[in-house]
This record gives C-alpha cells, structure tokens and sequence, in this order.
C-alpha cells in the first residue's frame, strides 16, 4: 500500500477551471484535483485502514469503499512502480464528479 506520508501536495495553478495542485512522491510530480487532495490528506491524517476508508465515505458520502479502494490501488500502483498504468477507467471520473485523476509528468 501507498506510505502517505511521503506524499507532498501543493497548489499548482492552470488555465483550468478545476482547482489543481501539485503531488509531489519519490521526486515524481503528479496534477490532482481538489477531492484527491482531500482523501491523500484525510488519510494521511487519519491513517489509510480500512476504518478509516469507510469513515472518508461516509463523510464526504461521494463514493463507495470500493471506488475509494480501487482509486489508491491504482494509485499506488501509479506512485510504486515504473510502469505507465494504461487502463483508461478511471474509477472517478465515471461517476459523474469533477474528479481529475492523476496525470503523470515525464
């Protein structure tokens, strides 16, 4: 699983009109949207335990564990290893919300 704490968000603006910031893990920058900041940051605060997965659900009542679940497997899959991840699901963006997923500098 994904060590949280190595994770550095800051804001990173663009011509958007989606609030963007700047993911910075092992010197590889990624752009993210405002709700990745907003679980990247309630789970490193909180931990990322299953607990405390289906707690950020049921508060922010947005998504499901799984969805939750698959987007920071995706992402650690993103974050660990070389490879370019090139399955374009992306579990957020097709429930309908603003959610940028992750796209990486090379």
């Amino acid at each position: 699983m994904i060590n949280l704490q190595q994770i550095t968000i800051q804001p990173f603006p663009t011509s958007s009109t989606h609030e963007t910031c700047l993911m910075e893990v092992s010197g590889r920058f990624f752009e993210i949207g405002k709700d990745v900041v907003h679980l990247i940051t309630y789970l490193q605060q909180n931990g990322c335990g299953k607990e405390n997965i289906a707690a950020y659900v049921r508060e922010t009542d947005k998504y499901t564990e799984e969805e939750a679940c698959g987007f920071l497997e995706m992402l650690s899959k993103k974050i660990d290893g070389d490879q370019v991840v090139s399955d374009k699901k992306k579990v957020f963006l097709t429930i309908g919300t603003c959610f940028r997923w992750i796209i990486y500098f090379a």
